[in-house]
């Protein structure tokens, strides 16, 4: 890759790593592929590999 490339990306991929925002990487099955660290302490490091729709779901349920 060059470094017109390089450089933005590194620059994404520190920002998104360093947000107070939560960012997940999901795939077309819909299933989580990779979040931040924000959203691993916010949702639980256990996310990983799981539906983005058990993870909705069940924040709607905490407010029942």
């Amino acid at each position: 890759m060059n470094n017109a490339i390089a450089a933005p990306e590194q620059l994404y991929k520190e920002t998104i790593h360093q947000s107070s925002v939560i960012h997940m990487v999901i795939g077309s099955d819909g299933v989580i592929l990779d979040a931040n660290p924000f959203a691993l302490r916010q949702l639980g490091s256990d996310i990983i590999g799981k539906p983005f729709s058990s993870i909705i779901l069940d924040f709607y349920n905490t407010f029942d």
